[in-house]
């Protein structure tokens, strides 16, 4: 999807400094587009009379991956959201952003974590929209699909099979299933189902069928 204007009030160049365009996936491409899709999603929100603090949104999306190809270990964090989410809160801090905000910023980050809980509205829009590509097209699934796996090889050091890496791609995105993000309406289609969990079930039936022969 085209990046949102909106994202032109944001000092974009200083925060694409976090990134390493080297990584297929993780990289402050892929920032810019959750955070548009964050958006659009935070608009529909609005539109059915759902208070959201869009600053938080942008800021969470724009920083959800930052130094996603370092080792967060390395740096005393457990996760690579923990590490994310303390690169935003200093440079929010290093521009005087206020504290609520911050701190809003930070729990969004931390909620892009697979296990973490996702309980107020900014941290599901950051949280659906950095999922929204399991439901796009199938060529877009399939694409960002592989260049994760080749991220997990440059990251890790090792190869993995594909059919490994298509049984992994299977539970993770079970897991994901098994979860319901619901903001608006307009998440379920004319019979009441997850218009996400119905494209994203569909891209993995596909994944499978097409690495099963």
């Amino acid at each position: 999807m085209g990046i949102d204007s909106r994202l032109e009030q944001y000092p974009l160049g200083e925060i694409e400094q976090f990134y390493d365009e080297s990584m297929p996936y993780h990289n402050f491409g892929h920032a810019c587009n959750v955070t548009s899709r964050a958006l659009l999603l935070a608009d529909r929100c609005t539109k059915y009379g759902i208070a959201v603090r869009e600053p938080v949104v942008v800021w969470s999306g724009l920083f959800h991956d930052a130094g996603y190809h370092i080792d967060p270990k390395t740096r005393g964090f457990p996760t690579r959201e923990d590490h994310s989410a303390a690169i935003a809160r200093i440079f929010l801090q290093g521009r005087r952003i206020p504290e609520r905000v911050t701190d809003e910023v930070f729990a969004c980050i931390i909620s892009t974590n697979r296990d973490a809980p996702f309980l107020f509205v900014e941290q599901k829009i950051v949280r659906a929209a950095d999922l929204a590509g399991l439901a796009g097209t199938y060529e877009e699934f399939k694409a960002n699909n592989f260049r994760l796996k080749r991220e997990y090889e440059m990251l890790s050091g090792k190869e993995i099979t594909v059919k490994d890496w298509i049984d992994q791609t299977k539970k993770i995105v079970e897991f994901y299933l098994s979860e319901n993000i619901v903001l608006t309406p307009e998440h379920q289609d004319a019979n009441g189902r997850s218009i996400f969990h119905t494209r994203a079930q569909h891209n993995l039936d596909l994944l499978l069928k097409e690495h099963s022969r």
